[in-house]
C-alpha cells in the first residue's frame, strides 16, 4: 500500500469515531431544545417524565396527532400549549364529545381567560394561594384547565402536588388510557414538515455527513501531477495522400515521374474494369477500340503524349492535358463498371 493511501486510511479511522462521538454527545445535550411540552423533549420544558411515570403506574399511554373530538370517549386526552390557544373548547364538536363521555386535560398559558360556562366546577388545584388548575364536569365527560408548568419536567423535580392532583381526577373517572395529543402544536401555525420538525441534533448529524462526504470527494478528486494536454482528433482531409505526393513531386520537379505514376494507375484501372491483365502500353488503345468505349480520340491523344523519350521533359501544359484526359477516361471506366454490375444483378435475379 502506498504511503499516501495509508495516510488517508489513518485519517478516516481517526476522524470517523471522533465524528460519531461528537454527534452522539450533541444528541444527548440537545434534547432540551425540542418543542416545549412535547413528550419527546427531555429538557426542563418537556413532559417526558409524566409520560413515563403514567406508563410505569399501569396506564396505557400513547402519542396522537389528530383532533380531540376524534378520540375515544373513555380516554383522557392531554393537550399542552406554550403560547396562545389553538384548541377551541367552545366548538360544538368538542362540547358534544365531552358531554358524551370525553375527557380532556387542556393546559395553556391563557387558561384563565377560558370560561367553560357549559360545565360544572368540581375541584381546584391551588398552590401558594394561587389557582393553578380547575376541573369541570360536563355531562358524562371531564374537562381540566390549567397552567402548562404543573406537569413539566422542571415542575416535577421541584413539586409533584400538581401531578398528584391530576392523577386523583383521573382515578375518580376510572380512566385507564391516556393520550398525549400534539396535533395542536402544528395545526394552525403550519403543516408538519420532515425537515423543519426534525430535531436539531439530527440536522447537525446530517450537516456533518454532508460535510464529510464533500471533504472526501474534494480530497480524492484532486488531480495528481501536472496537467496533461488533451489533443483533439483532427479529421483527415479528403485525398490527403494524393496532395502530399503531389507536393513532393512538385518540390522535386518530378513531373515525368508523377505523370508515369498517374498513367500506371489508369492502366491498372483499365485492366480491372475489362478483366484484361498483363496489359501492355502498345495494345491498350486497340482493346479500348474493340470494347467500343467512347472518347477513342482522347485515348489516342493520351497514347501519343505518353510516347515520349526517357530524357525528354514534360511541360506544364502537357502535364495538365495528360491529367485531364486520364481523369476523363477514368470516369468512362467507372460508368462501364456500373453497367456491368447492373447486368450481373439482372442475371442473378433471373436465375
Amino acid at each position: 500500500m502506498k504511503t499516501k493511501n495509508k495516510r488517508n486510511l489513518i485519517f478516516i479511522l481517526i476522524f470517523f469515531p471522533v465524528f460519531l462521538w461528537i454527534s452522539l454527545s450533541f444528541t444527548n445535550e440537545s434534547q432540551k431544545y425540542l418543542k416545549p411540552y412535547s413528550v419527546g423533549n427531555k429538557g426542563k420544558e418537556g413532559v417526558s417524565i409524566i409520560y413515563e411515570v403514567l406508563k410505569d403506574t399501569g396506564y396505557t399511554t400513547n402519542l396522537v396527532f389528530k383532533e380531540v373530538h376524534l378520540g375515544k370517549g373513555d380516554t383522557l386526552q392531554i393537550v399542552i400549549e406554550a403560547k396562545g390557544s389553538q384548541l377551541d373548547i367552545y366548538e360544538e364538536d368538542i362540547k358534544k364529545w365531552l358531554e358524551d363521555g370525553g375527557n380532556l386535560l387542556y393546559l395553556t398559558a391563557e387558561w384563565k381567560s377560558l370560561d367553560p360556562s357549559y360545565g360544572r366546577e368540581i375541584d381546584k388545584y391551588i398552590l401558594l394561594e394561587e389557582e393553578k388548575a380547575i376541573a369541570y364536569s360536563l355531562g358524562k365527560g371531564l374537562l381540566i384547565l390549567g397552567e402548562p408548568q404543573i406537569i413539566s419536567n422542571k415542575a416535577l423535580t421541584q413539586n409533584t402536588d400538581g401531578a398528584y392532583w391530576i392523577l386523583t381526577q383521573i382515578e375518580n373517572r376510572h380512566i385507564n388510557s391516556i393520550s398525549f395529543n400534539e396535533y395542536y402544536h402544528y395545526s394552525q401555525a403550519r403543516q408538519p414538515s420532515l425537515w423543519k420538525d426534525m430535531p436539531k441534533e439530527i440536522k447537525f448529524i446530517v450537516y456533518e455527513i454532508i460535510l464529510f462526504i464533500a471533504l472526501i470527494i474534494y480530497y480524492h478528486g484532486k488531480r495528481f501531477g501536472g496537467i496533461i494536454p488533451f489533443h483533439e482528433e483532427v479529421e483527415r482531409i479528403e485525398n490527403e495522400y494524393i496532395y502530399s505526393a503531389a507536393s513532393l513531386y512538385k518540390k522535386g520537379e518530378l513531373r515525368k515521374e508523377a505523370i508515369e505514376s498517374f498513367y500506371k494507375d489508369f492502366l491498372t484501372n483499365l485492366e480491372n474494369t475489362l478483366g484484361v491483365y498483363n496489359l501492355k502500353d502498345n495494345n491498350w488503345i486497340q482493346i479500348w477500340e474493340n470494347e467500343r468505349l467512347p472518347s477513342l480520340k482522347e485515348g489516342k491523344r493520351l497514347y501519343e503524349l505518353m510516347d515520349i523519350d526517357e530524357d525528354a521533359k514534360i511541360t506544364s501544359k502537357e502535364m495538365l492535358q495528360i491529367v485531364s484526359i486520364i481523369e476523363h477516361l477514368n470516369k468512362i471506366l467507372s460508368k462501364r463498371r456500373e453497367t456491368n454490375w447492373k447486368e450481373l444483378k439482372g442475371d442473378i435475379h433471373s436465375i
